[in-house]
């Protein structure tokens, strides 16, 4: 995959975290969920229209597809190791990486 954004992300409960995206401030919120053994991710922000809530993180599918907004490219959650396994508690950050593909690269978004 080309022309892409690495979102640092770390195993760990529950954090917030602020980055840019095409010149944007974002805030991101990453928890774990306990009773479905999954992450789950926010995305907001206070200068654009965009506020998702409760984004699964799941491999290798555009995790913005399902919602309609047009200030973000696309969001994908790779498993590193080539196993194509989804993530857990121990494996964010390390084996599973969060990739952002901007608008300006249409040809790599699905």
């Amino acid at each position: 995959m080309e022309d892409y954004n690495e979102i640092p992300l770390e195993s760990d409960s529950g954090y917030s975290f602020s980055t840019s995206l095409e010149n944007n401030p974002y805030t991101f919120s990453i928890h774990w969920n306990v009773l479905k053994s999954a992450y789950f991710m926010s995305i907001k922000s206070d200068t654009l229209d965009v506020d998702i809530k409760g984004i699964r993180l799941v491999t290798n599918v555009n995790l913005l597809k399902p919602y309609p907004v047009t200030e973000l490219g696309a969001m994908y959650l790779l498993d590193t190791s080539g196993d194509y396994s989804e993530a857990t508690f121990e494996s964010l950050g390390d084996t599973h990486i969060l990739v952002y593909i901007p608008t300006t690269n249409p040809d790599a978004i699905i």
